[in-house]
């Protein structure tokens, strides 16, 4: 039996088991796909991160960004100056880095093992694609927006509390990036063809991450397929096509965002963490931050009821996410309902450009 089982190899599930294990806790992670694997995300790290977590290595960094730009429906855009606060990276790189930095702590790492089904009935147990079944005192549930947890207590997140997205990744050659784009990331706001989302390219070395995003009960209701969105936004609108023609599609990945803290983060022998409990920004649909964030606290809690078995040491996860995270999120969700409306947001940026000129 191990100590500790954490489901899914991505920042928080890796952040989790590089803790855990540093404490000493025989730590085992069981991931369904490769180590080396691309998930359908723009790869920002913020300057956050890096400060309370670590820098990766220079050879995980694809970009320092010092630009952000954007861009409304109407064409109005603005720039901000952002001082190199976030890095690119390629998602394959980086959650690899932070597998192999668990892995030195002491963690065991399984990779193409799918969990098929999770009991947490005394001992927490999994069962594994292979038919074995793994015991453990404590489960870390990493295994992103499909949390298996969840599901096998009959929770599911509604379409409002979702948000799909589609990324493709470009190819160009670094000197087309360079000049088209430079260290500079693009959010482009549409209500009606990206509701409640938007439309992004972030620049790697000679790769551009561009993706589109909207909450689904609004792509459902409008009918809207995200995918002939992209492509029509890579060939038609009027900035980005500039920017990306002559780019070669390598790859393509849709994915399911969580907008919102789901209920229960808490089992008396398990947590969540990650996208798997709805850790994402619902203004702007990232979560890399909030992945290492609810790990570091989650290993806390679960280091107390470790050292001492007793199932309340992990109520003060539960406490303290919602403390730091609950009023943040509800702010940013009221910010994205005025930001969905394109006129409001046009005037918006308009004033912003008139405010500028007058420095």
């Amino acid at each position: 039996m191990y100590d500790v089982i954490v489901i899914g190899a991505g920042p928080a599930g890796s952040e989790a088991a590089f803790r855990l294990a540093k404490l000493g806790y025989d730590t085992l992670i069981v991931e369904k796909e490769a180590g080396l694997r691309e998930k359908a995300c723009a790869g920002g790290v913020e300057r956050v991160v890096l400060d309370e977590f670590g820098r990766p290595p220079n050879s995980v960094i694809e970009r320092e960004i010092s630009n952000l730009v954007v861009i409304s429906r109407g064409l109005y855009r603005v720039n901000f100056s952002i001082d190199r606060s976030l890095l690119t990276v390629m998602r394959s790189k980086y959650d690899y880095w932070l597998q192999r930095r668990a892995v030195e702590q002491g963690a065991t790492l399984r990779t193409h093992t799918k969990v098929k089904q999770v009991s947490l009935k005394g001992h927490p147990t999994i069962t594994v694609n292979s038919g074995t079944k793994l015991r453990t005192r404590f489960l870390v549930d990493a295994s992103g927006a499909y949390s298996i947890v969840r599901r096998s207590h009959g929770e599911y997140w509604s379409s409002n509390d979702i948000a799909v997205g589609v990324q493709y990744h470009i190819n160009l050659l670094s000197h087309q990036i360079d000049d088209r784009i430079g260290d500079c990331c693009e959010l482009y706001f549409d209500s009606t063809s990206a509701p409640g989302g938007y439309y992004w390219i972030f620049p790697k070395r000679d790769i551009v991450a561009v993706g589109v995003c909207g909450i689904a009960s609004c792509l459902q209701r409008e009918r809207i397929n995200l995918r002939e969105k992209l492509d029509a936004f890579i060939r038609k609108h009027p900035i980005a096509s500039q920017k990306l023609s002559e780019g070669v599609i390598r790859f393509r990945q849709s994915a399911i965002l969580p907008v919102r803290l789901c209920e229960n983060l808490v089992y008396p022998n398990a947590v969540i963490v990650g996208d798997a409990g709805g850790f994402i920004n619902p203004l702007f649909k990232g979560g890399i931050y909030e992945a290492h964030k609810s790990a570091e606290i989650a290993s806390k809690y679960g280091n107390a009821f470790l050292e001492t078995g007793e199932s309340d040491r992990l109520l003060g996860y539960e406490a303290e996410i919602k403390a730091r995270f609950h009023q943040v999120y509800e702010s940013n969700r009221l910010i994205l309902n005025m930001l969905n409306s394109d006129e409001l947001f046009d005037r918006l940026i308009d004033s912003l450009i008139e405010k500028r000129a007058q420095y």
